[in-house]
């Protein structure tokens, strides 16, 4: 065997090497790359449940504010708007009668007004 066919043989065994390297590197990376993902899912899918139970307790604090605050402002308000209301209506009687006591008063003065003119008439008369 010469010099080439032994640099050849070689070189043939360097190639299957090369190849097998680069295979197994292949193979590597791509497990690599698997267990990366998995690992990036699982973490993430970690994140997003303590995310939604953030959440959950998050509403639940913003229900409870609003049951024990504006809810309860909300009534106090109604109640307020009934009471005002109330009044309202019963200040409108109290003023139908004062212009009826008005206007009965108007009446009296009037006729008195009058019965004083007729009286003054008659004396001059």
């Amino acid at each position: 065997m010469n010099n080439e066919e032994l640099f050849s043989q070689v070189l043939d065994i360097l190639k299957q090497h090369t190849l097998s390297i680069d295979s197994t590197l292949k193979d590597f990376k791509e497990e690599l790359y698997s267990q990366v993902l998995d690992v990036i899912k699982q973490q993430t899918m970690t994140l997003e449940g303590m995310m939604q139970e953030n959440n959950e307790k998050l509403m639940r604090r913003v229900e409870i504010y609003i049951e024990n605050n504006v809810t309860k402002r909300l009534d106090s308000l109604a109640d307020g708007y009934m009471l005002t209301h109330e009044k309202q209506q019963v200040q409108g009687q109290e003023i139908e009668i004062l212009k009826d006591q008005v206007s009965n008063i108007k009446l009296r003065v009037l006729a008195l007004e009058n019965k004083g003119a007729r009286r003054a008439h008659l004396k001059n008369i």
